[in-house]
């Protein structure tokens, strides 16, 4: 699931109940990453 802005922490702790990702701020340079990291990978530009 990819968000423009900030994520709650009740959907964080869904995310990795769920086993899926969270991305937040997804139009900033760096993004916020939660759950399972391990299955993105970020482009050389980040």
């Amino acid at each position: 699931m990819v968000s423009q802005r900030s994520v709650t922490n009740l959907a964080v702790e869904l995310a990795e109940k769920c086993n899926v990702v969270l991305i937040s701020h997804s139009l900033k340079r760096k993004p916020g990453i939660y759950g399972k990291e391990n299955r993105v990978i970020l482009d050389g530009d980040f």
